[in-house]
């Protein structure tokens, strides 16, 4: 394992120095020839750091800081979609700050509330021995398929972003030689949590692979969908980003908070 991939190290990335980090997976779901450990290091976002960040694809942003900002050599698209979301936040408050203001508005009377989150506070969940080791089994409760999977990757979701937005290219409508963003979403739905459940989940009964993909993307019941990714989000080593507040209405508004909302400052 390389020491620093990153091959523009200077003197300002030894004086910032670099902070272990342990992963909330501890190591745990990764093959030995990953590169990824239970702890890693990381440094905040330098200045220096800025121009490249500036010249790269929105898309490829949260990569490409992890791979400015992560000492060891390893592919971020092999991270748990957990241990990735920790690392961006650790670094957003090596870099920034850790306090993030946020918004919550009130389903019932749409009152908004504004107020700061401390991004130190988030509790996480930590991978134990008692984690059920990939791929994980499940009975799926309408349909009872027994099912296999495993816990989804970064790669997963880039992944499946970038087939749903190839569709949508690929089906845009245009009407007098401009496009509609109306009509290119009506044309095209979001296809991005259909994908990533079929590239999840990883057997169904005794199906071949065809099958089995036309079963997870056409034909599994709602129930068992929303089973399958509750049992993911359950097993997930990850922050815990949902917000919570009790609105004068009675009513309890909850938000889960994404890093990519919070990632950068405005100046």
């Amino acid at each position: 394992m390389s020491e620093d991939k990153n091959p523009t190290a200077t003197f300002s990335d030894d004086l910032i120095g670099f902070a272990p980090v342990e992963l909330p997976s501890r190591g745990a779901y990764y093959k030995d020839g990953d590169g990824i450990l239970d702890v890693v290091h990381v440094r905040p976002i330098l200045t220096k750091d800025e121009k490249v960040l500036a010249s790269t694809p929105e898309n490829k942003i949260p990569e490409t800081i992890l791979n400015l900002c992560v000492k060891e050599d390893f592919d971020p698209k092999k991270l748990l979609i957990g241990d990735f979301e920790y690392l961006f936040i650790k670094i957003r408050i090596m870099s920034y700050g850790s306090d993030v203001p946020i918004s919550l508005v009130c389903s019932n009377c749409k009152t908004v509330y504004n107020a700061e989150l401390d991004l130190r506070e988030l509790p996480c969940s930590y991978h134990s021995d008692k984690d059920h080791p990939e791929p994980i089994p499940a009975t799926l409760p309408i349909t009872n398929k027994e099912v296999s999977y495993r816990l989804p990757r970064y790669g997963d979701v880039v992944k499946a972003l970038n087939k749903s937005n190839t569709l949508k290219q690929q089906n845009i409508k245009v009407s007098f030689g401009k496009t509609s963003a109306k009509e290119e979403s009506a044309v095209i739905p979001d296809t991005t949590s259909v994908d990533l459940l079929n590239y999840t989940i990883l057997t169904v009964d005794k199906m071949g692979s065809t099958e089995k993909e036309r079963f997870v993307k056409e034909e599994m019941p709602q129930g068992d969908a929303i089973y399958i990714r509750k049992q993911i989000e359950k097993n997930m080593p990850a922050p815990q980003s949902d917000v919570t507040h009790l609105c004068t209405c009675g009513t309890v508004i909850t938000k889960k908070v994404s890093s990519n909302e919070f990632f950068r400052l405005d100046f």
